[in-house]
């Protein structure tokens, strides 16, 4: 079974890592892209490798040769864009953060739902061979009960206004600041690590003046478990950082750079590292995950449903 796909949005994670991922995988074709600029189309189909390339991201969703698309835009057109593929009957892999609002979230779910097509959500570190070893580790005991999960997300990058991705420092296209473009990532994380939640919490602070989304921003989340877990985030310091620190009753587990997936972990037997690097391409395991899901129809391990959870914590912090 071939899966031929199609991709709204030219930008650079599709260039970067959703085309190069499709194109490398035996069941996958990219048969079709859509870019809004005409002037762009062939710097769209040399960066791509894709030849038929459309301005009006409707029309290529209609397209029948298409069994799924991949959703690579700013966060305020992605509903709009999956309940047009769900109703074209494509399944459908959207760009993390869902969307802007939680109303928004579940007229996608319903939409791919009603339409009995797949959503999933690109939280791709859900796939990182660390986080599995992490869950491993904590269901196996070996650190004994949580008691508390932190992680840093630090980001020097500051778009200015002539840059591409300034977007993401515009509330009405973005939702929010560094909590939803990247702070996102990390609450995924923790969800998938301790489950269910009873509570959350948060602040947010706002430096920048001459943006009009947050900067820096703390999450705070009580588990059922008893657990507790931190996330902080920051874009515009001096520093960039990717951490996790797991603290259990009878041990730790730390990565310092948790996209290079080297973990420090300390038990009753000792200290010892491993190494649980991801793949060169963040995204190919991911898409081909999906892809699997899609053959065996099965759920999707981070569906719609994630997505909303993920988006209803941020969105209660920022409320």
């Amino acid at each position: 079974m071939t899966i031929h796909w199609g991709i709204i949005g030219c930008g650079d994670i599709s260039q970067r890592s959703v085309a190069p991922a499709i194109h490398s995988l035996d069941n996958c074709k990219l048969v079709a892209a859509s870019r809004k600029n005409p002037t762009l189309q062939l710097e769209c189909d040399q960066n791509l490798g894709v030849k038929t390339v459309f301005t009006d991201w409707q029309e290529m969703v209609r397209q029948d040769n298409l069994d799924a698309i991949y959703v690579a835009t700013p966060v305020f057109l992605h509903c709009e864009m999956v309940q047009a593929a769900a109703n074209a009957g494509k399944h459908v892999l959207c760009e993390k953060p869902m969307a802007m609002t939680t109303e928004e979230c579940v007229r996608m779910i319903n939409a791919c739902r009603s339409n009995h097509v797949h959503l999933g959500i690109a939280y791709y570190r859900h796939f990182f061979p660390v986080i599995d070893r992490i869950k491993s580790l904590i269901e196996s005991g070996a650190i004994g009960e949580v008691l508390l999960i932190q992680i840093n997300a630090f980001e020097t990058f500051l778009p200015g206004k002539d840059h591409p991705r300034h977007w993401i420092m515009e509330t009405h296209k973005s939702g929010g600041g560094c909590l939803m473009d990247f702070g996102c990532h990390r609450i995924e994380i923790l969800l998938n690590l301790l489950g269910e939640i009873r509570q959350v919490g948060g602040v947010t602070g706002h430096i920048y003046l001459q943006y009009d989304v947050e900067n820096a921003a703390i999450v705070s989340l009580a588990f059922e478990s008893g657990a507790c877990g931190i996330v902080s985030v920051i874009r515009g310091g001096t520093s960039e950082k990717d951490t996790l620190f797991i603290q259990g009753t009878r041990g730790t587990i730390a990565a310092e750079e948790l996209n290079q997936g080297l973990l420090q972990i300390t038990t009753a037997e000792g200290y010892r590292e491993e190494k649980w690097p991801p793949h060169k391409n963040f995204h190919q395991p991911l898409i081909e995950n999906f892809i699997q899901i899609i053959e065996e129809n099965r759920s999707f391990a981070v569906n719609g449903q994630v997505g909303l959870k993920v988006h209803d914590i941020i969105a209660t912090i920022y409320e």
